[in-house]
């Protein structure tokens, strides 16, 4: 229940700070189809992939989510290829660097993701950490991103982005494997 009061915050702070702008940017329309048909195709596969323990595998609805997340996926490309203004420009795919490093991104988050998934756990039933405690020791990943985030945002300026985005891919592959070499 944190994140409600903090979402509230932050809805209240951005729209003091920022400009408002009600005019329709170089004529640009939003995007409703689009952005209706990705909701529904991300929000079927979450449904399917949460649901899926609970209600089995080879559950009818289970299976129909899935089948809803495909149908879903495949109109939102339909769609944003004939949209004049596309919630994702799919053409930024067809430049090799913006795929790839995407690509790498998207494998990064996803070991982060499991990882933050898992290390609670860990430190609760395997290391009989309280609870308390181990939610102080998980406040430090977040913590560094606050303290640094904006630090790392100078380097590519004065490096270039591949060279950041490579060492930054390096030190988190040394650090996942680190965290995969914890014993209990």
């Amino acid at each position: 229940m944190i994140n409600v009061p903090v979402g509230i915050g932050a809805i209240y702070l951005g729209s003091r700070a920022l400009d408002r702008d009600d005019k329709k940017a170089d004529g640009r329309k939003f995007d409703y189809l689009g952005s209706a048909l990705i909701f529904l195709s991300i929000g079927s596969l979450i449904f399917g992939l949460n649901m899926s323990q609970e209600m089995g595998w080879k559950s009818p609805v289970i299976l129909a989510s899935f089948l809803a997340f495909l149908a879903f996926t495949v109109a939102f490309l339909v769609q944003e290829k004939r949209c004049r203004d596309p919630v994702v420009d799919l053409t930024l795919l067809k430049k090799r660097d913006f795929t790839l490093a995407q690509g790498a991104g998207f494998l990064q988050m996803m070991i982060l993701a499991g990882a933050l998934f898992l290390f609670p756990f860990h430190l609760e039933l395997l290391k009989h950490i309280p609870v308390g405690r181990a939610g102080f020791i998980l406040t430090a990943p977040s913590i560094a991103m606050v303290i640094f985030g904006p630090i790392a945002g100078m380097f590519p300026d004065k490096a270039g982005g591949r060279m950041v985005c490579t060492i930054a891919a390096v030190v988190s592959l040394a650090a996942f494997m680190l965290l995969s070499s914890f014993q209990d």
